[in-house]
């Protein structure tokens, strides 16, 4: 967020941010806003200059490239039963604290794949799927950051009755 302040004559200032036009040199590396909020848009250096009654006044603005400073993975530690399924998530938290979802970028990793799987990259990464009673840690792993879970397989549970069969004719008497 920039500010324009207008220095007068007698060294009283004025907020001129709302009034003053801005412009970035090159809007490829950042973007400014009518209200000053300059918008990182790839790495390299713009000029930021603020315009008001035939004046003008700049700065540079360097981005950078954001640092990963930690991962999380969901859902937190959980308990389910066998043969159910499904999806966690990567999220990645950069510096400047901007984060994004790094599911299907992440390489995943189950530490018992006999209790459960986990799709560990590409389209379907972080699908899991409990296929024995115990437990196991669901890892992910995103440019040198890793963060885990844990997954309790219980035993399968009744989730439903069935009577057959089905639409069955019998002869009367029989």
């Amino acid at each position: 967020q920039y500010s324009a302040i207008g220095i007068y004559s007698d060294n009283t200032k004025t907020d001129l941010t709302q009034h003053a036009t801005w412009q970035s040199s090159d809007t490829a590396v950042a973007t400014i806003d009518s209200d000053g909020a300059a918008y990182g848009v790839d790495v390299g250096d713009t000029t930021i200059s603020a315009f008001f009654g035939g004046l003008s006044a700049s700065t540079t603005l360097t981005i950078t490239a954001a640092t990963p400073t930690s991962l999380q993975v969901t859902p937190p530690d959980k308990t389910v039963p066998k043969g159910t399924t499904g999806h966690y998530t990567a999220t990645v938290y950069y510096s400047g604290n901007s984060s994004r979802d790094v599911t299907q970028e992440s390489t995943w990793k189950s530490s018992n794949t006999e209790v459960a799987y986990i799709t560990t990259s590409g389209e379907n990464a972080g699908y899991g799927e409990a296929l024995e009673s115990g437990t196991s840690t669901i890892t992910a792993h995103f440019e040198g950051k890793n963060d885990s879970t844990g997954v309790t397989v219980t035993t399968a549970t009744l989730e439903s009755i069935q009577v057959t069969p089905v639409n069955e004719s019998v002869a009367k008497g029989l």
